[in-house]
């Protein structure tokens, strides 16, 4: 299984498939959360580019309001 490091700054190993480990998703604001999900479940009928721009506008917010624990 492949995976990256959580971009909540805890350090965890996350499968690709997830945006976050759990904590960290649960402390993303939810309208972050329904447009990454949203974005992700229609990506064949709109394409890739809105679910990558939600995961930016995700991975911003992780850069703006975390403090990495290294």
């Amino acid at each position: 299984m492949k995976t990256h490091l959580c971009p909540g700054r805890c350090g965890a190993q996350v499968p690709n498939q997830l945006l976050a480990c759990a904590p960290c998703w649960a402390q993303l604001p939810r309208a972050l959360q329904e447009d990454v999900t949203t974005a992700y479940r229609r990506r064949r009928q709109d394409g890739v580019w809105p679910h990558i721009q939600a995961v930016s506008k995700a991975y911003a917010w992780y850069r703006d309001n975390t403090k990495g624990s290294k």
